[in-house]
C-alpha cells in the first residue's frame, strides 16, 4: 500500500511541537504501510531514514548502548527527552491565564489552543474547570460572556455549547443578510429653499434589520444599546456592525475648507425587483482609469458616486482624499463615505478628469449632471429667453393680422424654420406664435446623447 512519507524533522521554531507532529505522522506511516509489525531494529532504521540529517545527528549524540539502539521505544523516549526542555510550571500557567480570544479568531481555534496550553500546566483533575474559566474570561464577545456568567453551575461542555451556538448563529445571520437585494443609489441635490420631505418612520411593532447589531428586532429593542464596540471603542453598536475600516492611505486635502461647498442631502435607495427592467434608466460604458465601468447617468445628481469595491478594481488606484461630505440614505441611514478621488474618464474620444465620492456600499456608479455635460453626454438643445417672448407679444399687438395672410416666401421660411426646430428636437407646447396674448409659453428642454 502506498502512503505519504512524513516530512523531515524541523529544528526551527518550537522543536518540542515539531517532534510531536513528526512522531504522530511517522507512526501513522508505519501503520498505513503495515511496518509497525516489524521488529525494533527495522523500525529504528526506517525512522533514521526519514527523520533527516539533523535528526540523525541528534540520534548520534544520545550515546545509547548497542542494545538500546535497536529498541524503537527507547529511541523515541530519548528523542522526547532531548527535545523537551525542563518545564517551568509557574510560567506555563501564566501563559495559560493570559490567553484571550483574538479579534476575528474562531472559537474552535481558541478552544484547541487552551487545551494545548493546559497540558503543560499540570492542572490534573482541575484541568476542565481551568479551561472553562479561561473561556468565560477570555471570550471576545461581551454578549456571550454575559450569558455564560448567568448560567448556574456552568460546566465546560455547556460553555463550549453556548459559544459554538452563538458563533454559528451569527455566521448564518451574516449569510442571510448578505444575499439580500443590491441597493440602487441615486444622488439628489439638496436645495436650500426646498422643504424637507417627511421620511416614513419605522412602526413601533415592525421588525427590521438593525445596522447597530446586524440582527432583526423591533424598534427600541436593540441589544447593542449601551454596549461598547471592541473594535473602535464607541458605544451603542457591536463589533460585527462597526463601520470603522482602514482603506488605503487617506490624505487630507489642504485646499479643502472647514465645510464642503458641495453638500448632498439625501441618497434615495430603491430596491429593484428582478422583473423590473432598466429601460427607465440611462447607462453608459465609460472608461475610468483605463477600465470599462457601467455608469448610470443621472442629470439630477449633484455629484459623482463610486462604490469602494469598483474603485478598488481600477488598475491604477488613486489616493483617496478626506472629505466632509455626508451622504444620507432614504430612512436616515448614513452611507459610509470613504473619501473622494480624481479619476480620468473617457468616452467617444472625450476625456475629462472628474471627482468621485467613494462610498463603502453596494450599489451603482453614478455620474452627475456636470460630469455628463463635461463629457458631452448630455446637451441643452432648446432655450427660451424673456426678451423673445416680449418681442413676440409686441409684434402681435402691432400687427395682429400678420399671420392671417402670408406670402409664399414667408410661408416657405416658416416651414423651413419649423423643420429645423424639429431636427434640433426643440418642442414648443402651445398655440401658434401669433396668439401670444392668449397662450402661456412653455419650453421643454430635452436631454439626450449627442
Amino acid at each position: 500500500m502506498d502512503a505519504r512519507i512524513p516530512e523531515k524533522l524541523s529544528l526551527a521554531g518550537n522543536i518540542t511541537d515539531n517532534f510531536k507532529r513528526f512522531k504522530q505522522n511517522f507512526e501513522i506511516y508505519l501503520a498505513a504501510t503495515e511496518k509497525d509489525k516489524k521488529d525494533g531494529r527495522t523500525k529504528v532504521n526506517i525512522l533514521l531514514n526519514i527523520i533527516g540529517e539533523e535528526g540523525v545527528e541528534i540520534f548520534n549524540s544520545l550515546n545509547l548502548s548497542d542494545q538500546d539502539n535497536q529498541n524503537y521505544e527507547k529511541v523515541i523516549e530519548e528523542f522526547e527527552k532531548y527535545v523537551t526542555p525542563k518545564k517551568n510550571e509557574v510560567y506555563e500557567r501564566f501563559v495559560f491565564y493570559c490567553r484571550k480570544q483574538e479579534q476575528e479568531e474562531r472559537f474552535e481555534h481558541f478552544l484547541t489552543d487552551l487545551r494545548r496550553l493546559a497540558k503543560s500546566c499540570d492542572f490534573k483533575i482541575s484541568e476542565e474547570e481551568m479551561i472553562r474559566d479561561r473561556i468565560v474570561l477570555g471570550v471576545n464577545n461581551k454578549i456571550v460572556q454575559e450569558k455564560l456568567l448567568a448560567i448556574d453551575k456552568l460546566t465546560l461542555q455547556r460553555a463550549i455549547s453556548v459559544c459554538r451556538s452563538y458563533e454559528a448563529t451569527m455566521s448564518q445571520m451574516k449569510e442571510l443578510h448578505g444575499q439580500g437585494q443590491e441597493l440602487k443609489i441615486d444622488v439628489v441635490k439638496q436645495k436650500s429653499n426646498q422643504k424637507t420631505q417627511k421620511e416614513p418612520t419605522t412602526k413601533k411593532n415592525e421588525i427590521f434589520k438593525c445596522k447597530r447589531c446586524e440582527t432583526k428586532h423591533k424598534a427600541r429593542e436593540c441589544p447593542a444599546y449601551g454596549k461598547k464596540c471592541h473594535k473602535c471603542g464607541k458605544l451603542n453598536h457591536f463589533q460585527i456592525a462597526c463601520k470603522t475600516k482602514q482603506v488605503h492611505n487617506i490624505d487630507q486635502d489642504e485646499n479643502e475648507e472647514e465645510e464642503d461647498q458641495l453638500y448632498v442631502g439625501t441618497i434615495r435607495i430603491n430596491k429593484i425587483g428582478k422583473k423590473q427592467k432598466e429601460k427607465d434608466s440611462w447607462y453608459e460604458q465609460i472608461e475610468v482609469e483605463g477600465q470599462k465601468v457601467k455608469i448610470k447617468l443621472d442629470t439630477g445628481a449633484d455629484t459623482n458616486l463610486i462604490p469602494l469595491k469598483i474603485f478598488q478594481k481600477i488598475s491604477h488606484p488613486q489616493k483617496l482624499v478626506k472629505t466632509r461630505i455626508n451622504l444620507e440614505a432614504y430612512g436616515g441611514y448614513k452611507l459610509k463615505v470613504v473619501g473622494k478621488a480624481e479619476l480620468e474618464c473617457k468616452i467617444h474620444n472625450k476625456e475629462s478628469r472628474q471627482t468621485f465620492i467613494v462610498v463603502n456600499e453596494n450599489g451603482e456608479t453614478i455620474m452627475g449632471k456636470d460630469a455628463c455635460e463635461s463629457l458631452k453626454l448630455i446637451q441643452k438643445i432648446g432655450r427660451v429667453e424673456e426678451r423673445r417672448l416680449k418681442t413676440c407679444i409686441q409684434s402681435s399687438k402691432k400687427n395682429p393680422s400678420s399671420n392671417k395672410r402670408q406670402s409664399k416666401g414667408e410661408a416657405r421660411r416658416t416651414r423651413k424654420k419649423r423643420d429645423n426646430n424639429q431636427r434640433r428636437k426643440s418642442y414648443w407646447m402651445g398655440k401658434s406664435s401669433c396668439d401670444c396674448r392668449k397662450t402661456r409659453w412653455i419650453l421643454k428642454v430635452m436631454y439626450g446623447p449627442t
